[in-house]
C-alpha cells in the first residue's frame, strides 16, 4: 500500500500457486493404481487504485488475475483415472466502482462494473445418469453492474424502518467455446441468470415488534449450450412478523410467524445444465422451489 498524494493510494500484491495431489482407491472393486496429478504454478498479480474523497466516500479501480482448480471430481474419468490434460480456469478482472455512505451514515451506496475474462473454462459433461466429468471447453466473457442501496429511517422513538434493495444486471456469454465438436461461441453462458433483483425491508416497531418482507426476481436462465431450452423468469415475496422481549435478566422469549412464495409462483429452485434423458426418459432440467408455505416459531433463551 502506497499513499500517491492525498486521498489517493495504491496497492498492489502477488500470489503464486503449485498444487500437486495424489488420488488412491480403497476399495477392493474399484482398485486403480494411485496416481499423482501436478498443475503448472500460476502467478496471481492483484493491483488497485483508491481515491477517497472523505473517510465514507471511495472509488476504486482495480486489475487482478485468479484461478480455480478443477475438484477431485471433475479430474477423474469415467474409469476413475485421472484425466491429466485438465487445465484450471483462470481468468482476468477488470473493475471500477465507488462505495459511499451519505446523510449521516444512514444511506449506503455501492455501485461496481466489471469485465471478467474466464479461459480454459470448465464445464461438466454428462456421462451417465447423475455422473459428470470435467473438460476445458474454451473462454467466456462475464460483463455486468452490480449496484446495493441500504437506508435507515428513523421515524419515532422506537420505530425504525431499514429499506435495501441490491441487483446484477449482465451480459455473459461463450467467446470462444467448442465442446463435442459444436461451436457455441456467441452463445449465452448455460447456468446464470442475466439479471437478479432482491430487495425487502425490516420495519421495527414499538413493543419490541418486527416485520420483514423479502422480495427476490431471477431473469430467465439458459439450461443447454446451444440455448434452445431456458428456464422462465420467476419473482417470490416472502413475509415475516415476529416478537422478542426480554423477561429477566437472563431469559429472553421471541415468537414469529412468515409466508414464504406468497403468490404461489412456480419456479425452478436449482437448475441442472445441459441434462440427458437416459432409458428413454425425458431429461431432468430443474429440481421445483416450494409452492407457497407457512411456518411459525417459538423461542425460549437463557444466558447462564
Amino acid at each position: 500500500r502506497v499513499p500517491i498524494v492525498t486521498k489517493l493510494e495504491f496497492q498492489a500484491g502477488l500470489n503464486y500457486n503449485k498444487t500437486v495431489f495424489t488420488t488412491e482407491a480403497t476399495f477392493p472393486e474399484d482398485a486403480v493404481a494411485a496416481q499423482e496429478q501436478q498443475y503448472r504454478g500460476i502467478w496471481s498479480p492483484q493491483a488497485s487504485l483508491m481515491f477517497r474523497p472523505s473517510a465514507l466516500q471511495t472509488v476504486y479501480f482495480s486489475v487482478s488475475r485468479g484461478y480455480s482448480f478443477p475438484a477431485i471430481s471433475e479430474t477423474l474419468t469415467p474409469e476413475g483415472t485421472i484425466n491429466t490434460g485438465l487445465k484450471p480456469e483462470n481468468g482476468y478482472n477488470f473493475e471500477l466502482g465507488s462505495k459511499l455512505y451519505l446523510f449521516q451514515n444512514r444511506l449506503y451506496a455501492g455501485v461496481s462494473a466489471y469485465s471478467l475474462l474466464v479461459n480454459d473454462l470448465l464445464v461438466a459433461q454428462r456421462v451417465d445418469n447423475d455422473r459428470y466429468v470435467g473438460v476445458n471447453a474454451g473462454s467466456t466473457l462475464h460483463r455486468g453492474i452490480e449496484v446495493s442501496l441500504n437506508y435507515t429511517a428513523i421515524l419515532g422513538r422506537e420505530t425504525v424502518l431499514r429499506p435495501y434493495i441490491s441487483g446484477s444486471f449482465g451480459d455473459y456469454s461463450f467467446r470462444d467455446f467448442n465442446n463435442n465438436g459444436e461451436d457455441y461461441s456467441g452463445r449465452e453462458l448455460t447456468g446464470v441468470a442475466k439479471n437478479k433483483v432482491s430487495g425487502g425491508f425490516t420495519l421495527t416497531l414499538p413493543h419490541n415488534l418486527f416485520l420483514n418482507a423479502d422480495y427476490y426476481y431471477v431473469d430467465a436462465i439458459p439450461l443447454d449450450d446451444a440455448n434452445s431450452i431456458y428456464a422462465d423468469s420467476y419473482s417470490l415475496l416472502n413475509l415475516k412478523a415476529g416478537y422478542s422481549r426480554i423477561i429477566l435478566k437472563n431469559l429472553t422469549i421471541s415468537a414469529s410467524a412468515g409466508i414464504n412464495n406468497l403468490y404461489n409462483t412456480r419456479y425452478a429452485a436449482m437448475v441442472l445444465v445441459n441434462a440427458t434423458g437416459f432409458n428413454g426418459a425425458s431429461p431432468r432440467y430443474y429440481y421445483p422451489g416450494l409452492p407457497v408455505n407457512y411456518y411459525g416459531n417459538l423461542k425460549v433463551a437463557y444466558l447462564f
